[in-house]
């Protein structure tokens, strides 16, 4: 489960499986819980610059599952700011500068 509790709230990696819906709904809640406010992040593939339609179809590929994310967050805990985070950058290197 990639989730990492910050200064600025929570950040949850959320690819879309159903482990990381789960995991998507616990940080949501922990969240709630707290006050704070929650990070969906999801690192699209990495796409060569070169090729232009694999980037437009990796970035709106990545923005549905962010939305299905950001849905499902507030699903599980109504109220809590969600923020949508889409990133080219490995995880680790996400949860590094966001905290």
């Amino acid at each position: 489960m990639d989730v990492a509790i910050t200064e600025r709230g929570i950040l949850v990696g959320y690819d879309g499986s159903a482990r990381s819906g789960r995991a998507l709904s616990w940080a949501a809640r922990e969240t709630a819980g707290r006050g704070e406010s929650l990070a969906v992040c999801y690192t699209r593939a990495a796409v060569a610059a070169s090729d232009a339609i694999g980037v437009v179809l990796a970035h709106r590929g990545g923005e549905q599952v962010l939305a299905r994310g950001v849905q499902l967050a507030q699903d599980a805990a109504p109220g809590v700011k969600v923020e949508a985070l889409l990133a080219d950058e490995p995880a680790a290197a996400i949860c590094r500068a966001r905290s």
